[in-house]
């Protein structure tokens, strides 16, 4: 609710992109408000490898989708003149419309044999052995939906350990940092730099029960970019020894702060990173050259989730 009371109006900017511009166009909307990545069921021919099969969506406050809207058509043109991209839809929405839309195609996901993503509003009696993570994904991303958090739960399932410290980078819903910590992490740091998904996360993580061991702040291992006006003193995390990293974000991001995550990394530390197209993955291993080796590369379709062994 705002200030008056009365529930929050949000603008949701939706748009159709194929695999390719996905990342662009994502790192666009990102800049004015919570973006979230929606897979389509359709899968396009051989001969439509570029038609549009994600749907990117970016929800801001009304009152500043107004101030921003000329800025948002503007760019998305000057996109749309270099990749594929369906016109931009725009409408507005209470909170309450939005997190209604997911509920009607949200299901119970089975990520691996272990791991269970289930919707806050459905009944689910995990059998043994499973992990179940509770999620309302609030005005967040994070879902299990997409298959770069898919990739991102298998490969830290694959790599922690019963005591590990963890730290995620852009934790979104929280869905990583909360899986982290019923595998077993003794201590879970979750940051991001939208305040929607602060939220989102810190109510998860109480959903689930591990307040103990998740802590989730406002902040990021590199400095915020530009509109900061959106932000309340993030923490620039710079300090800290960790055996899991991760980071499901965009390859540009991940990139830029490898440095940062080797830094903060303990020594036979993982640091696993997802939300990478097959055509960016190179941008990623790049940028960890030197510093941390290859141990794994999981696919799914065109999405990767490259995970990286520091020595």
């Amino acid at each position: 609710m705002n200030e008056s009371g009365s529930k929050q109006l949000w603008r949701q900017v939706t748009v159709a992109v194929s695999a390719e511009a996905v990342e662009a166009v994502s790192a666009f909307l990102g800049r004015f408000g919570t973006v979230a990545v929606e897979e389509l069921h359709a899968t396009p021919t051989s001969a439509q490898s570029h038609a549009p099969v994600i749907r990117v969506h970016c929800y801001l406050e009304e009152e500043r989708a107004r101030a921003c809207e000329q800025q948002i058509a503007e760019g998305l043109w000057h996109l749309g003149q270099l990749m594929p991209l369906e016109a931009p839809v725009m409408r507005t929405l209470a909170e309450d419309d939005w997190m209604q839309a997911w509920k009607e195609h949200f299901p119970v996901l089975h990520i691996t044999e272990r791991l269970v993503v289930v919707p806050a509003w459905r009944e689910y009696s995990p059998r043994e052995r499973e992990v179940a993570i509770v999620i309302e994904p609030g005005m967040a991303f994070g879902t299990g939906l997409h298959p770069s958090t898919r990739l991102a739960l298998q490969a830290l399932e694959q790599f922690i350990r019963v005591g590990d410290t963890v730290l995620d980078v852009g934790t979104g819903t929280g869905i990583l940092a909360i899986a982290a910590a019923k595998l077993g992490a003794e201590r879970v740091l979750a940051l991001d730099i939208d305040k929607a998904a602060v939220r989102a996360a810190r109510h998860n993580v109480d959903l689930n029960g591990v307040a103990r061991v998740v802590e989730v702040n406002l902040g990021s291992v590199l400095p915020p970019p530009p509109p900061q006006d959106l932000l309340q003193k993030p923490v620039l995390v710079r300090e800290g020894r960790y055996n899991i990293l991760m980071a499901n974000i965009f390859a540009e991001v991940i990139a830029e702060m490898a440095g940062a995550l080797v830094e903060l990394s303990a020594e036979g530390a993982h640091i696993i990173t997802s939300g990478i197209t097959q055509e960016r993955a190179e941008i990623v291993l790049q940028a960890f050259g030197g510093r941390a080796a290859l141990c794994q590369r999981l696919e799914d379709g065109d999405w990767v989730c490259l995970c990286f062994c520091v020595p």
